[in-house]
């Protein structure tokens, strides 16, 4: 999905986008730095603390068809978190570009699960069930998605390996045809993290929405989702903290 580096460790299929769109690694301030490797250390500490900008992964692929960059690509890539220049407390996420391993090191290895409107097959990545045993070019502990309205991240079986899971952002959680797509392209059923345990609507003047994430805890060696209850400011489109919002974090059912 993003441009890597032949140098780097997990040298893959370049993007249709060009280097200008995203950022290089090696520019990143000590700030962005140091956020990014705080939110690696304990993402959900961090998310406690620090609100969550997604929006901009999607901004920075627009010039060049989100669709494409975002569903067709390579669903993994670099990111960093950026430190919002008025508040101190928030951050965007950005992918970055990486040409050593010590930049990748500082930066964010992550699966990227798509978002698809319509009524179509939702977006989706397939993951390992545990990354540690995963090869080096599929080995990270994050997956980030575009913010959630009403939709799931839905954990299903590969449909033909049995040390992956494959994981939909799914948009119509309870349309049956998006079930019934979903079935044809994946095994059975894992878990779902869905708008009754991430969803709160805390304040009319804000479109709630929520940053998920997930995460493979090492402590407890599988998988976790991350929720951060954000609301949308109609007036100038920007993310701000959901009111009274509390983060909320669980095991995914059945990381074996």
């Amino acid at each position: 999905m993003f441009i890597r580096s032949a140098t780097s460790p997990h040298a893959g299929p370049s993007s249709a986008a060009s280097a200008a769109e995203v950022i290089r690694a090696s520019a990143l301030s000590k700030d962005a730095l140091a956020h990014t490797q705080a939110f690696k250390q304990h993402p959900q500490r961090y998310l406690e603390h620090h609100l969550l900008d997604i929006s901009g992964v999607m901004r920075a692929n627009d010039k060049t068809g989100t669709p494409m960059q975002l569903n067709e690509s390579p669903k993994k890539g670099y990111f960093a978190l950026i430190p919002d220049a008025m508040d101190k407390n928030k951050v965007s996420l950005k992918p970055v570009t990486v040409a050593s391993t010590r930049e990748a090191e500082q930066a964010i290895y992550a699966h990227w699960i798509p978002f698809k409107s319509g009524d179509v097959l939702p977006g989706y990545t397939d993951i390992p069930k545990n990354p540690r045993l995963a090869a080096a070019h599929d080995n990270a502990v994050f997956a980030f998605t575009p913010g959630m309205n009403g939709c799931s991240l839905e954990v299903r079986e590969h449909p033909e390996r049995s040390d992956y899971y494959r994981v939909f952002h799914n948009q119509h959680p309870t349309r049956q045809k998006q079930s019934d797509l979903i079935h044809e392209h994946a095994g059975s059923r894992v878990d779902a993290f869905s708008e009754k345990e991430y969803f709160q609507p805390h304040s009319v003047a804000l479109m709630p929405v929520s940053a998920n994430v997930m995460h493979f805890n090492p402590h407890q060696s599988g998988w976790e989702f991350i929720g951060q209850p954000q609301g949308i400011n109609p007036h100038n489109n920007t993310v701000q903290p959901m009111p009274q919002g509390k983060v909320v974090s669980r095991p995914l059912a059945a990381s074996g």
